[in-house]
């Protein structure tokens, strides 16, 4: 029974992302962005609870990845976000293109947020059982006038591993 309800439950995961990419059709202004499917983390991101892992219905490519999160985090939050995603290179270069499977959310607070403990074993398996992951770490600070006068751009890392 639990089977069947894992089933429906990646079933409908699926349909989601379809539908999204049906009704907005995959443009490409930003190259290597499918905002059908970008949005769709955005809104994954948008319903997660703190400390939550989001599993992809299928995988999706870095710059995707990295588009769905800036959707999320581009928005005027009251909190900051840590969020974590995970993936593999095609490859070994730190040039080839990745997919990421999933990603983990974080929230904070006013001026703070961190790694919780899950997030941070589940990156050590990750790093240590995957060829060639990636793992991309993006925050963001909350709105203020002095964050709007310095800059509103939201910091990414990429972490290569071997």
């Amino acid at each position: 029974m639990q089977v069947l309800s894992s089933l429906k439950k990646w079933l409908k995961e699926v349909a989601a992302s379809k539908v999204l990419t049906l009704f907005e059709p995959e443009i490409q202004s930003i190259p290597d962005v499918y905002i059908g499917q970008a949005r769709y983390i955005s809104t994954k991101l948008l319903k997660a609870a703190d400390n939550d892992f989001i599993i992809f219905p299928k995988k999706y490519g870095r710059h995707t990845t990295l588009a769905g999160i800036w959707m999320f985090l581009s928005k005027d939050h009251h909190r900051e976000y840590l969020i974590t995603a995970f993936g593999r290179r095609k490859g070994g270069g730190l040039k080839r293109p990745a997919q990421f499977d999933g990603l983990h959310i974080s929230y904070g607070s006013s001026n703070q947020v961190q790694f919780s403990p899950s997030c941070i074993d589940y990156f050590q398996k990750h790093i240590s059982c995957i060829n060639n992951a990636e793992v991309l770490i993006c925050h963001n600070h909350q709105r203020n006038i002095i964050t709007d006068i310095l800059s509103m751009r939201i910091c990414s890392t990429s972490f290569a591993f071997k």
